[in-house]
């Protein structure tokens, strides 16, 4: 922001996994941050994960829960950014702070998509990215005491590996109504006709095949 950048900021909403304090602090906290977005017109986005946070709960391994969250949520920014034109995404992961930011997690999650990824305090420790806070005064907000999400697991994975993540991602089911998003997000696609399985492709395949493209995406 800083630099010239045009920011758009975008809120995973995990509600009902995390409460009204969780959602309230990132409200509060992108208020305080607008002031430094040199763009009169900036509001903040929100994107609904409640449904894909279901299915992610019901995982076989709970510990790759949090590391399949951070992965949909990559998902989500990157679909919102392709739809706005946006060249990457910044986040605020710093190395270590937090079990799904370890080198070997940070790792995982970069394979999860395409699009190029800003991390601006990678290389800083706790204390430094509180003196940040303090200076452009949201280290009030972000200190407060909120409930966390329900979600997180007891042990959750520091090492995970892109085998791993695949093997217990979570299952997209193809239909008609959203369809083009689901292959979009799949690493893999099966097209059903009359109970049968009539395709199996990646899902990037399956956005070019032409049967698909005409029977269920719309196009001719």
């Amino acid at each position: 922001m800083k630099r010239g950048v045009e920011v758009l900021p975008l809120f995973i909403n995990q509600h009902p996994f995390v409460g009204k304090s969780y959602i309230d602090r990132a409200i509060e906290s992108y208020t305080q941050i607008a002031s430094y977005v040199p763009h009169s017109n900036n509001k903040l986005f929100s994107a609904p994960m409640k449904e894909i946070m279901v299915r992610i709960t019901e995982s076989a391994k709970p510990k790759y829960i949090c590391i399949l969250c951070k992965r949909s949520m990559y998902r989500i920014a990157e679909e919102f950014a392709k739809k706005n034109k946006a060249k990457a995404i910044i986040t605020g992961e710093s190395l270590g702070q937090v079990a799904s930011q370890t080198l070997s997690n940070l790792y995982v999650l970069s394979s999860s998509i395409k699009l190029s990824i800003l991390r601006p305090l990678i290389g800083l420790d706790k204390v430094e990215i509180e003196d940040i806070a303090r200076k452009i005064g949201t280290y009030k907000i972000t200190a407060k005491s909120i409930e966390g999400c329900k979600a997180v697991p007891m042990a959750p994975a520091t090492r995970s590996k892109i085998k791993n993540i695949n093997e217990n991602g979570t299952t997209v089911l193809l239909v008609e109504q959203n369809a083009r998003m689901a292959l979009e997000y799949s690493n893999r696609g099966y097209v059903f006709k009359i109970g049968e399985i009539a395709l199996i492709d990646t899902g990037e395949n399956l956005l070019v095949n032409d049967e698909v493209r005409k029977s269920f995406l719309g196009e001719s």
